[in-house]
């Protein structure tokens, strides 16, 4: 059941109120806000509602579905300043058949177009994503599907997962389940593509200046400070306690699979 606009934004100023610069929206799907409100009211416009709040420096949303992520959505991303460049849309298989067997209700190309749009809306935006191995039924060709649509999308992040029965589900009752062998084969061959991509994404992004909002002291890099990017993305540089809840700007000197260490370039407030 959707929380009414006037609930939402009361406890969002709440949170403001208490010092906190960024503000994360949490759904099931949230794609799906409002439909049972009434009026209806779209997702993207709380977005927008929760966007414009005064004092908010960073909004945030998870998760989407891809079966009704509108360009609505992603025009109010691209231009409302407080939402960040970051959208995590679980694509869980690259088959056709595969989503079919899932009830994702959507295609591998449609789910491609949606990412498309979303690079065109924002070039600087970082996809993450879902993915599964192994799911009952799955080939050996349709799991190369799954290989090739991860090397085509090249997502920033991904959560990699084999399949496993959960009881009651439609999916516990299917036949022609994958050997746990071969799910873990799988797996290891998704992770090392996947991470092979993060790796050379954010390597390749050396030099650029990100916004940082400053978590704390990096527990494992004496005098060094970590954050988030607006990408969603950890950036370690050597810094002060004070900085903690602070936004920076931090320069990339090295890129790993996890994000940047870089270099204190400037502090906005």
């Amino acid at each position: 059941m959707s929380r009414i606009p006037p609930e939402v934004t009361a406890e969002c100023c709440g949170v403001l109120a208490d010092g906190y610069k960024e503000i994360t929206l949490l759904g099931q799907n949230v794609n799906s806000y409002g439909h049972d409100l009434r009026p209806p009211m779209e997702f993207a416009e709380l977005l927008l509602e929760i966007g414009t709040i005064y004092g908010l420096e960073r909004l945030r949303f998870t998760t989407s579905h891809p079966k009704d992520l509108s360009d609505r959505v992603l025009e109010i991303m691209a231009t409302v300043p407080t939402i960040c460049e970051h959208l995590h849309l679980p694509i869980q298989a690259g088959d056709d058949e595969v989503l079919a067997r899932m009830g994702r209700g959507y295609t591998y190309e449609r789910f491609a177009r949606i990412i498309a749009r979303a690079r065109e809306f924002m070039p600087a935006i970082a996809i993450s994503t879902d993915l599964m191995v192994g799911f009952p039924g799955e080939t050996e060709a349709q799991f190369q599907n799954t290989l090739k649509a991860v090397a085509q999308i090249r997502f920033d992040q991904a959560f990699m997962f084999k399949y496993n029965d959960r009881p009651g589900t439609r999916a516990a009752e299917m036949p022609d389940k994958v050997p746990e062998d071969e799910k873990q084969r799988r797996l290891l061959e998704l992770v090392g593509l996947q991470n092979e991509i993060g790796r050379d994404i954010n390597r390749a992004t050396v030099g650029k200046v990100f916004e940082v909002l400053v978590e704390g002291p990096d527990p494992k890099s004496a005098g060094c400070m970590r954050g988030r990017s607006r990408q969603n993305k950890i950036i370690i540089f050597p810094g002060s306690d004070g900085l903690a809840g602070k936004l920076v700007e931090v320069r990339a000197t090295e890129g790993f699979l996890w994000g940047h260490k870089g270099e204190l370039v400037h502090i906005i407030e």
